[in-house]
């Protein structure tokens, strides 16, 4: 009899286990097949952007999400794709997206921030001599310098060009643009036009040779009114000389 009841008990003990076992299996299933059915009903992400955004419109990041899987549910929506649609634009540096349940979709944007514009009005230079593309119509007005040189001298130019611009404004002289022509020589270009001729070599300390000494050549040489200093070359071991032109 003992033994009997033992065997009842383990036997109910199953009995007990596989139908809460089952009840969990049914409640996992049912949750999947409303996530599946929910997610699938889901026609409209809600779309949630942030970050330094200047250029980047909502109406590119949209058309970017649209564009991977118009038809996409939200648990098989490739956000990969996404990230490259939008990275794919010129001027964006980094982008993260993340789905959050139910159907809300976040897009991260950091931009390159420009300090520069490289040899045209629409190719900029970052900090980190980064060459990107904005649309010019996108600029805002903002006022940069205009850097320039043959390919791969970006860097050399944006590190001469914060050279030259502590230089220029501690003597209060304001820089427009500087680079290197396709000889390789250096030239800064002042607020008023003036072009200064610095060299392929000793281009700091001819810089330093003209902030010393122009300002005691202007006073021993005051031009007329309707004359305008074009450049002034200073590729010699010492001095420099000075072209003028007739304001127009």
């Amino acid at each position: 009899m003992r033994y009997f009841n033992v065997i009842r008990n383990i036997f109910l003990r199953w009995i007990y286990f596989l139908i809460f076992f089952s009840m969990i299996v049914f409640v996992v299933c049912r949750l999947i097949f409303w996530m599946h059915h929910t997610s699938s009903s889901v026609l409209v992400f809600k779309l949630v952007i942030s970050g330094n955004r200047r250029y980047t419109t909502d109406d590119e990041i949209r058309n970017a999400v649209l564009r991977v899987a118009p038809m996409g549910t939200f648990i098989t929506y490739n956000i990969n794709l996404v990230q490259r649609e939008i990275k794919s634009l010129p001027w964006v540096k980094q982008v993260s997206v993340r789905k959050q349940w139910p159907n809300k979709l976040k897009v991260y944007i950091i931009e390159y921030v420009p300090v520069a514009y490289w040899n045209s009005s629409h190719m900029m230079l970052t900090r980190d001599a980064v060459i990107f593309t904005i649309p010019e119509s996108r600029m805002n007005r903002q006022s940069f310098p205009m850097l320039f040189g043959p390919v791969g001298t970006e860097r050399d130019v944006l590190i001469n060009y914060y050279v030259f611009l502590e230089i220029l404004k501690f003597n209060l002289y304001t820089l427009q643009s500087a680079g290197i022509d396709n000889r390789y020589s250096w030239h800064i270009i002042l607020e008023n036009g003036t072009r200064l001729i610095l060299g392929r070599k000793y281009c700091i300390e001819r810089l330093q040779r003209f902030v010393k000494f122009y300002p005691i050549f202007l006073k021993k040489n005051m031009y007329k009114n309707n004359e305008f200093v074009h450049y002034i070359d200073l590729r010699y071991e010492s001095g420099f000389s000075v072209k003028t032109i007739p304001n127009k």
